[in-house]
């Protein structure tokens, strides 16, 4: 078979292939002028936590800022403050999740403030406790953050190791 026929073989399967995949096989819709746009609804959400280092059992003034800065309403917004490792909302049990606060629906450009109180329950290695914060809304993604209180960090223990020397240092 000749070059020239072998091109005009490959043509011919191609179009063959083209007409019946986009017959049998691909859907076809048909086109219209319009076009569907689809809006993304959002929530921000902003913490205010202290700076200032709290030792065991001290409270500390927190606030969050749920904002609605999208051009839709989102409905069903919900705030989760959930027990943390070392730190309770004030008036809440030692144990459990935490609750949810409902704030109802928030229109394009509104914002709705919490404010709360943070106890100081445990010790961290680390001089930080962090606890989660959960924001939810109907037909959007969920927004979460968190917060980082510093505390003391505990000293470390040191042993008097003799040296090579036989002193101890």
């Amino acid at each position: 078979m000749s070059t020239s026929s072998q091109r005009a073989l490959k043509a011919l399967l191609s179009c063959l292939f083209v007409a019946f995949f986009s017959q049998w096989v691909l859907p076809t819709a048909p086109v219209t002028g319009q076009t569907t746009l689809v809006a993304v609804k959002e929530l921000t959400l902003t913490i205010d936590a202290p700076d200032e280092v709290l030792e065991w059992g001290e409270t500390a003034a927190v606030m969050l800022v749920v904002a609605n800065p999208g051009q839709e309403l989102v409905e069903g917004v919900a705030l989760h403050l959930p027990r943390g490792r070392g730190l309770l909302w004030e008036g809440q049990a030692e144990a459990g999740n935490g609750p949810w606060l409902e704030l109802g629906d928030l229109a394009a450009g509104e914002s709705r403030t919490v404010e709360g109180q943070l106890r100081v329950v445990g010790v961290s290695r680390i001089g930080r406790l962090r606890l989660h914060v959960g924001l939810h809304g109907r037909d959007m993604q969920p927004v979460r953050e968190k917060i980082v209180v510093r505390t003391p960090q505990p000293a470390r223990e040191t042993t008097d190791v003799p040296a090579a020397g036989g002193e101890a240092r």
